[in-house]
């Protein structure tokens, strides 16, 4: 869906960074960056739409690899669905530690375990 990343904006403390991504049409979107995780060895970034688009809904997450060294990052969709649920989870266990049971990461997931 996304092939491009520009950071737009820092907000300080409560919101958090707006990444926009070029779709395959060279639409811009914007999303939310919510979290980075480290899983096994790898890091992942966490995304939510910070806007209203088309066929995504108000509370999916977007999941990508990032890959390449810091000057040169980009993000990977990751294809392997094991891997996609366990990061996934991971995310959601790291959360819930950090937020209260309002949490709008997680709860609307039904494979999350937060409550």
């Amino acid at each position: 869906m996304a092939d491009e990343k520009e950071m737009l904006e820092n907000f300080d403390g409560e919101q958090p960074d707006i990444v926009e991504f070029t779709d395959e049409n060279g639409n811009p979107l914007r999303f939310f960056h919510i979290g980075t995780i480290e899983y096994e060895n790898r890091f992942f970034a966490f995304f939510t739409a910070a806007e209203e688009i088309e066929g995504v809904e108000e509370d999916e997450v977007f999941i990508y690899e990032i890959a390449g060294n810091p000057s040169e990052e980009e993000l990977l969709p990751i294809e392997d669905e094991a891997l996609l649920d366990a990061v996934y989870e991971e995310f959601c266990k790291i959360m819930d530690g950090e937020c209260d049971d309002d949490c709008e990461c997680c709860h609307h997931h039904d494979h999350c375990d937060h409550e």
